[in-house]
């Protein structure tokens, strides 16, 4: 699953993302940017996008997680946030 299709079936997120300086070397980079470029070159940036929703976890409350990503692919879905590193 790559950015876009995690933000498609989870809805509204909020992100961190420590950018790969060697692709994105501007402090200012754009992170949606980042995040788009992520599904067709996919680079070492390192993407967390934390959702809190019903459905993900088929719960009656909504229940928040955190989907992170490695070279442009979900590794990891773990329930909860920890935003911040």
């Amino acid at each position: 699953m790559c950015v876009e299709e995690a933000s498609a079936a989870g809805g509204a997120y909020l992100f961190e993302i420590d950018r790969d300086r060697a692709v994105w070397p501007s402090e200012n980079a754009d992170p949606d940017r980042i995040l788009a470029a992520q599904e067709l070159h996919p680079d070492n940036s390192k993407i967390k996008l934390h959702f809190e929703n019903r459905s993900q976890f088929g719960s009656a409350d909504k229940t928040r997680f955190t989907v992170e990503f490695v070279r442009g692919r979900a590794v990891s879905i773990k329930r909860g946030w920890h935003l911040g590193r």
